[in-house]
């Protein structure tokens, strides 16, 4: 079963993102524990930053993907975590879920992960119907 749970809540947006398994930590933790100190701290300013300022405008700290409808990621170096948004929430703040993320090691985003992302935001929207 797909849970959600909160990373930020910002005066702009409020993010969570997923778990796929009770008991696991959200896959955008799991990412971040894999990364050194300095990659997670990063990681963790620029969802902060994301919640209070708005997705980023930079192409050198975010981008939508090409071909899919409402999928970016949020880029940190050779970080990467997808996101997308999933409506309003009552006090008007956008909500963000954070799908999961990967460290690039190419120049393209590889097809395996932009999968992994849809697939995840298909689940979302599946059992979080109406956002």
């Amino acid at each position: 079963m797909l849970k959600r749970e909160l990373v930020t809540a910002g005066k702009l947006y409020v993010i969570v993102a997923l778990c796929t398994r009770e008991g696991d930590l959200t896959l955008f933790d799991q990412f971040v524990e894999s990364l050194p100190e300095a990659g997670q701290k990063k990681i963790h300013a620029a969802a902060e930053r994301m919640c209070n300022q708005g997705p980023p405008r930079n192409l050198e700290k975010g981008r939508p993907i090409k071909g899919q409808n409402n999928l970016f990621e949020l880029k940190e170096y050779q970080s990467r975590v997808f996101w997308f948004r999933a409506g309003k929430l009552p006090d008007g703040r956008g909500l963000i879920v954070l799908t999961h993320g990967f460290t690039k090691k190419t120049d393209k985003t590889p097809q395996a992960q932009i999968d992994r992302a849809v697939a995840l935001k298909k689940q979302y929207l599946a059992t979080y119907p109406g956002e």
